[in-house]
């Protein structure tokens, strides 16, 4: 019983931060998180830029806005490339982040799939396999930051 309190506690707390609504709901779930700004950011970082839906979403509500992308997909990255070719507020990295630096697998169900992961999920029982596999350069964010930031002083 008192797991269960915690889970509906945690699953509450998830959508008032915004989050958990899924792609399929883009528009509500960065509305209802961009409602916690209290002025215009200049600056958004979209961690798994999937195909961009999110990323939108950014620059529909803050055109001014610089955002960067980062999507290891070879299929995907492509995509975003093309679909953003004219902005040149949106940077768009073909890199995946995590806790370390390199090069490793992208499991997905499918090419250019939302679910794509560097974890090889198990997830047979819904009738998903993820045998699909790409190798992908992996970066550390802090790293990245560090070496954008140390750019910028250089120019």
């Amino acid at each position: 019983m008192l797991m269960r309190i915690l889970q509906l506690i945690e699953i509450a707390s998830s959508r008032l931060q915004g989050k958990g609504w899924g792609a399929g709901t883009n528009k509500k779930e960065f509305s209802h998180a961009s409602s916690f700004f209290d002025k215009p950011p200049s600056l958004c970082i979209d961690i798994g830029g999937n195909k961009g839906l999110y990323t939108e979403e950014i620059f529909n509500r803050f055109p001014q806005c610089k955002i960067i992308v980062f999507e290891p997909s070879i299929s995907n990255s492509n995509l975003l490339h093309s679909k953003f070719l004219e902005n040149e507020n949106i940077i768009i990295e073909q890199k995946a982040v995590s806790n370390f630096e390199g090069e490793t697998n992208l499991y997905s169900d499918k090419d250019g799939s939302g679910l794509a992961s560097l974890t090889k999920r198990r997830l047979e029982h819904f009738g998903i396999s993820f045998e699909n596999t790409e190798q992908v350069l992996v970066i550390k964010f802090e790293d990245y930051w560090k070496n954008q930031y140390a750019l910028q002083k250089l120019i």
